[in-house]
């Protein structure tokens, strides 16, 4: 039976908490993984520290993707998919930035079936791949208040232009002569 935290939780968050909890319980599809979709305001900080902190102390969290915005009638907002597993066999997080990944069309955004593709295949493998995802340690995740944000894990792509200084000055010398 799993122990859940009673003592400074609200019964709102303890709901949740019931929610994620089960989660993993769940025989979905007769596979030993699980899944939530939930607003990215989940994740970060504030009350839902113990939820999160409870399903990495019991090494539940195997994978949260984090979605393009716009992706659902009626809502504008970003979501994560948060792969909830009880059989892991390591005790790392995997992030995955795909909310570069969607087809703008009308009023939606759209996953197209090669963007599902490139998730799964990241997904499956587990690799590091710069700007989109990354395997991250139990200890990382605990020494940062148990945030699963994945933007606080991955870097971001710098699409700035690059500007050479000095190619830039001497340009601005010739122009005031």
């Amino acid at each position: 039976m799993t122990v859940l935290p009673r003592q400074g939780v609200s019964a709102q968050i303890q709901s949740r908490l019931r929610f994620c909890a089960a989660c993993p319980q769940l025989p979905f599809q007769q596979r030993p993984r699980s899944h939530c979709l939930l607003s990215r305001h989940f994740l970060p900080g504030g009350a839902e520290q113990k939820i999160r902190q409870y399903l990495v102390d019991n090494n539940y969290v195997e994978t949260v993707i984090s979605l393009a915005p716009n992706l659902f009638f009626g809502t504008t907002i970003a979501v994560n998919i948060l792969v909830l597993s009880k059989h892991k066999t390591n005790m790392t997080t995997q992030f995955i930035d795909a909310s570069g990944l969607f087809k703008k069309e009308t009023n939606n955004n759209t996953l197209t079936e090669k963007h599902i593709e490139q998730i799964m295949q990241v997904f499956d493998s587990k690799a590091d791949i710069d700007h989109f995802a990354k395997s991250v340690s139990f200890e990382d995740i605990k020494a940062n208040d148990y945030n699963l944000s994945v933007s606080s894990y991955i870097e971001a792509r710098d699409n700035r232009e690059v500007v050479d200084i000095t190619t830039l000055n001497s340009e601005l010398e010739n122009h005031r002569r």
